[in-house]
């Protein structure tokens, strides 16, 4: 419920989950329905992946969450393979800024 109330509370919102059974983790899984049956709307959002050898999460979330009213995705979408590496931590980098960016306009 904590994690429901602060969504409503920005206008920008980052989704990170690892890939599970080649879905979407169950708690976030759980946060995205919960977002979705309180009307959740107009934000901006980006999305985060972690995956050994198949992500999926990143998809599969991106479905959930642009489905809802006034959504737009900011930045491009990173993908984790297991841990962080250095250009992976630059793509985490470059995505920070963007939305950074965007939150200034």
């Amino acid at each position: 419920s904590v994690l429901l109330a602060e969504a409503f509370r920005y206008s920008h919102i980052v989704f990170a989950s690892p890939t599970y059974n080649n879905g979407i983790f169950s708690s976030m899984e759980h946060f995205l329905s919960e977002l979705a049956a309180h009307n959740y709307q107009n934000r901006a959002v980006s999305f985060i992946e972690n995956g050994s050898w198949a992500p999926q999460a990143g998809k599969l979330m991106r479905e959930k969450i642009t489905a809802l009213k006034g959504m737009r995705e900011v930045g491009t979408g990173v993908t984790v393979l297991s841990s962080v590496k250095e250009d992976v931590r630059e793509n985490l980098i470059g995505l920070a800024k963007e939305i950074a960016n965007d939150f200034r306009k």
